[in-house]
């Protein structure tokens, strides 16, 4: 069928382009990252609906509340395993290392939210993983003030998250305390993994 169709076209493209064979820019990436969380849409909807016939029926592009549903779901769920890289690396912060995942976690999160126009949100995003790149290419651990502000800023943008998903009035104040977060986290002291010395 139809909906079939789209899948192995889908799967076709992102075989040439992970294969070198066709190269593509980030209009063309988000095109394909569409497609990918609209058919994601397609299948949990067959699954709730409890059928596997007539598939034909779902093929056509669904709406912007069906696709904004897809891509906020993995968005949470990405959004989910970051926050517990980072509890996890609390527990213990004298290892920056923990969180070297942490830029490819939230940069899925980024990438969802960018395809929902959800710009502002993904800047805060892009601010935390820019700040743990940074820490992690000089080595530098993060001190509890900063912790506590990456929370911060993670918890605004989940609620922000939540809010769309639910349907909720989005109150923007949620994001910008999570705004204020991430400049402050940028102005944080940070000290260094080995012997915790505080660097000026």
């Amino acid at each position: 069928g139809e909906l079939v169709a789209r899948i192995r076209g889908l799967a076709r493209n992102l075989e040439l382009i992970a294969s070198g064979g066709s190269e593509a820019d980030d209009k063309q990436l988000m095109s394909q990252a569409e497609e990918l969380l609209s058919i994601d849409a397609v299948l949990a909807s067959l699954v709730q609906s409890g059928t596997t016939a007539g598939t034909d029926q779902w093929a056509p592009m669904l709406g912007r509340r069906d696709l904004l549903d897809a891509t906020l779901r993995e968005a949470r769920v990405e959004l989910a395993r970051s926050k517990e890289t980072i509890d996890h690396f609390a527990k213990d912060p004298s290892d920056i290392g923990k969180l070297r995942d942490i830029p490819s976690l939230i940069g899925k999160v980024v990438g969802a939210l960018r395809i929902v126009s959800e710009n502002e949100a993904a800047a805060v995003l892009d601010g935390i993983s820019a700040q743990i790149q940074r820490n992690l290419d000089s080595g530098l651990s993060l001190v509890p003030g900063q912790l506590e502000l990456v929370a911060r800023a993670l918890s605004g943008v989940e609620l922000h998250i939540d809010s769309l998903c639910e349907e909720q009035a989005v109150h923007g104040d949620m994001l910008k305390q999570a705004q204020k977060a991430v400049a402050d986290l940028a102005k944080a002291p940070t000290i260094a993994t080995s012997g915790w010395a505080v660097v000026e």
